[in-house]
């Protein structure tokens, strides 16, 4: 009789004891973006370090997450991941018990059951922890060929700085043969092409740079100026031009470089009126251009527009006193107010 009141004790004992599963917290949190605005639509899993359960979350419009029915004996793997934006994650996570506990977060730094985000932009992708044996190994590679690309673009850098153009190119060209998905490094190769008078070369480059780059308004510059050295004053002109054009509501400054590169292609070509127009949006984009008003104030004169040829005579040696051409174009200014 005394064993079996003691097994019935057990029994119910096992009974009223509540398993560990049924001892149930919260894990929540908010993501923001590296300004502090609050992100909605984040998506946000909680995944378990000791068993095979994921819990698959959502943001709302204020940036908040919650899931109130975690184990509190597991520990959590938080990911926060959105498109545009570089995943980020927190490990080693514990629930709270749902109340203001005060519990210590062994990670740290924050309340337990708390886990915040700041998200910054970038490619949103697969952390290592989430990859496949195959994932893995494919992304080690291309870590291994980001590596290699890397130490290539260096020496071509170095040797381009250092005036060594044949080697630049050879090691540019290592780096597109590895990967050649990248711009910048197609017009590297251009300019070191370029250095050598390899123009076919050079613009072959700059073509793939802007292939896969077509907003960047630089490049177009650069094929403008290869063009340019080229003696092909059209093809300068229509690329000098796409720069401009893009330049103009971002970079008026860069606009005006632009203008007045097509400016200085017209009166290559002896074409004083196109030249004039390209001149003077130079000055309009960038007043403070003061070799842009020169060539204007020259342009001018020879067209017999005395007024206009004052005016950007005096500016440009109002900003530019102490320049090449100054003491011309104050010269030039004195005689044609005295002969008005």
């Amino acid at each position: 009789m005394k064993y079996s009141t003691i097994f019935v004790a057990i029994v119910l004992l096992l009974l009223t004891a509540p398993s560990l599963e049924a001892q149930v917290g919260q894990l929540e949190g908010t993501v923001k973006d590296a300004a502090g605005k609050p992100l909605e639509g984040v998506e946000v899993s909680i995944r378990s370090e000791n068993t095979s359960r994921k819990y698959n979350l959502k943001t709302n419009k204020k940036g908040k997450y919650y899931h109130g029915a975690v184990s509190l004996q597991a520990t959590y793997t938080v990911v926060a991941r959105k498109p545009g934006y570089r995943t980020e994650y927190e490990s080693g996570v514990r629930a709270s018990f749902g109340v203001d506990d005060g519990g210590f977060d062994p990670r740290g730094g924050g309340k337990r059951g708390v886990v915040d985000f700041t998200l910054k932009e970038g490619k949103s992708g697969k952390l290592a922890f989430e990859m496949s044996k195959e994932e893995r190994a494919q992304f080690m590679k291309q870590q291994t060929v980001v590596k290699e690309v890397r130490a290539a673009y260096n020496r071509g850098i170095m040797a381009f700085n250092l005036g060594q153009f044949e080697e630049s190119v050879v090691a540019f060209r290592e780096c597109v043969a590895k990967d050649p998905k990248r711009p910048a490094i197609w017009a590297n190769l251009g300019n070191a092409y370029l250095k050598l008078n390899k123009h076919n070369d050079a613009i072959g480059a700059y073509d793939k740079a802007i292939e896969l780059a077509p907003s960047n308004a630089n490049f177009y510059q650069n094929l403008g100026n290869i063009y340019a050295n080229m003696g092909n004053s059209a093809k300068a002109e229509e690329f000098f031009k796409k720069s401009a054009e893009l330049n103009a509501a971002i970079d008026p400054a860069a606009a005006a470089i632009n203008y007045y590169n097509m400016g200085v292609t017209f009166i290559n070509k002896g074409q004083n009126r196109e030249a004039a127009e390209a001149l003077q949006n130079a000055v309009t984009s960038d007043p403070s251009h003061a070799e842009a008003h020169y060539q204007l104030g020259i342009v001018l004169l020879g067209m017999n527009k005395l007024d206009g040829a004052i005016t950007h005579l005096a500016e440009y040696a109002k900003l530019n006193p102490n320049g090449e051409n100054a003491p011309v174009a104050r010269d030039l200014v004195k005689q044609l107010k005295g002969s008005q």
